[in-house]
């Protein structure tokens, strides 16, 4: 259960950390920790009710959906920085 929850709760923190480094680059500092900041509060909070709807989909349907869902939100998260890391070059 510690590496489901630790994979699943990376993929914030991949988006969190791309976001910040594409907003640092274009905008002032004081504008970048605030949206740093807002980025952080949504993120932490879609986070932990990410992991209550996995919880609640593994008790529902079984484990092969609760370990899915996350796979299929972590392969859309992955293809979000791709885009703009292609767009840059």
């Amino acid at each position: 259960m510690f590496f489901f929850g630790f994979f699943l709760g990376s993929t914030y923190y991949f988006i969190a950390v791309t976001v910040t480094a594409d907003l640092g680059r274009k905008n002032s500092k004081e504008a970048t920790s605030t949206i740093t900041g807002i980025v952080d509060g949504i993120g932490s909070t879609l986070n932990g009710i990410g992991q209550l709807v996995v919880g609640s989909m593994i008790d529902a349907l079984g484990w092969r959906y609760g370990f899915l869902l996350p796979i299929c939100i972590s392969t859309g998260a992955m293809l979000i920085p791709l885009g703009i890391i292609f767009s840059n070059e």
